[in-house]
């Protein structure tokens, strides 16, 4: 270690002889750095890294998680992976993120200081802490017992600054572990409403993507995105009673950045759809639709608009007349995907007296469906064609005109005869 790093005997702040450059105030800042015991340190509890995967504990427990006493379950939603609540303790697995963030620092030791205020709560630097906090629990090493820290008195530094200077700070590219998706939107969420944006109005989202933009490497239109992507998760947990719990929404970002790609479309070339439009898509969420759901959806209104108006009136129906589903995940969570996995991934989304299954089969057909129009092979489709019916015996058929779609069931039966009828015709020489 340096010579210049006095370490007092009660773990007191003692400096160092360097200092670190920082974007502060519209301008670039040199801060010095000083030295201190990692048990002077106490991590932030609403900490943005973590704001959805903590308000989903919290909302298992029924409580706000607080320090001490759940700083394990604090350094757990830092760390790992799949967190929940079994029975009042946190519980998770092991995340490979963290196994190399221990690598790294085991190699290379701490690259950059972390960021506290004066008593000691850290605004910048919790994974890292927290990472630090469980390596000194477990092995009692030396080196994990003192870090590298920069003071920002909040006197100076106020809140809006801190801020902007840990969002920017954080939502940024480097070495550290990226936001997960939805955390960065509700960091850009509270960007906006510093902003005083107007989440009814189009223009104001706009100004105020143009505001944040410097958070996201100065792209208004990408922050646009991310606000319209927010702004619809923050609609559709209201229209299911479940406001602010976003946490119930993870493995679902790019689903509703769609969703608001999606709107933006009815909005600049079918307005009179924008109702139905959401409808369809608020419906898909709920049914565990993939973003290349939303997508296709979104190419079927604009080049069919006959089969999207079917396509909205079949999902009416099913939940009118389908019997409801069951509250639990119908899936084996052994076979969860990743967060990051969601073009593969369907999660399950649970709302109360919602048949899931059925309007998840409807919005299936109408994808398939209009993807094989835009790829019409007739021999091939004519193959297939064959190959599917035959799979159907007219036990099955019967089945299923006793069944909730069997009004569609039997003008597909009666489409298929009416093809055959005119076969045949074409076929027969006239007498």
């Amino acid at each position: 270690m340096n010579d210049t790093r006095l370490i007092d005997q009660d773990g007191v702040l003692q400096g160092i002889d360097r200092t670190e450059r920082l974007w502060a105030k519209g301008r670039f800042q040199d801060f010095p750095i000083g030295l201190i015991a990692v048990d002077m340190l106490t991590l932030n509890p609403d900490n943005r890294r973590f704001r959805a995967d903590r308000e989903a504990v919290e909302s298992q427990l029924d409580r706000e998680l607080e320090l001490p006493a759940d700083e394990d379950a604090i350094i757990k939603l830092l760390l790992d992976r799949e967190c929940r609540v079994d029975v009042d303790r946190v519980v998770s697995k092991p995340s490979p993120d963290t196994a190399a963030l221990v690598g790294d620092w085991s190699a290379r030791g701490q690259e950059r200081p972390l960021w506290i205020e004066p008593n000691g709560l850290v605004r910048n630097g919790n994974r890292r802490l927290a990472m630090i906090k469980r390596e000194l629990a477990e092995t009692g090493e030396e080196r994990f017992r003192h870090v590298e820290v920069i003071v920002l008195d909040p006197h100076e530094f106020d809140d809006a600054t801190l801020f902007d200077m840990e969002a920017l700070e954080q939502l940024t590219e480097g070495l550290k572990v990226r936001y997960t998706d939805i955390n960065l939107l509700l960091t850009l969420q509270e960007a906006a409403n510093r902003a005083g944006v107007d989440w009814h109005s189009p223009k104001s989202i706009g100004r105020a993507a143009e505001q944040i933009a410097h958070l996201v490497g100065n792209n208004p239109v990408y922050a646009k995105v991310q606000l319209d992507a927010v702004k619809y998760m923050a609609d559709y947990l209201r229209l299911t009673d479940r406001a602010g719990h976003y946490g119930q929404l993870r493995g679902k970002v790019e689903v509703f950045r769609d969703i608001g790609k999606n709107m933006r479309w009815a909005a600049e070339n079918d307005q009179e759809r924008s109702v139905e439009m959401l409808e369809v898509c608020f419906a898909s969420v709920t049914a565990g639709a993939v973003y290349q759901d939303i997508r296709e959806i979104r190419k079927i209104a604009d080049k069919d608009p006959d089969a999207f108006t079917a396509l909205v009136q079949e999902i009416r129906e099913v939940r009118e007349s389908a019997p409801a589903e069951s509250g639990e995940d119908p899936r084996d969570s052994d076979d969860q995907e990743d967060e990051d996995s969601e073009a593969t991934a369907s999660e399950y989304t649970p709302v109360p007296d919602f048949p899931r299954q059925a309007v998840k089969a409807v919005i299936d057909l109408a994808t398939l469906m209009s993807k094989a129009r835009r790829n019409a092979q007739p021999e091939r489709d004519l193959r297939l064609a064959a190959d599917h019916l035959a799979r159907i015996s007219p036990d099955d058929l019967n089945r299923l005109l006793e069944g909730v779609s069997a009004e569609h069931v039997a003008r597909a039966r009666d489409d298929v005869l009416d093809w055959a009828d005119a076969v045949r015709a074409a076929e027969t020489p006239p007498a």
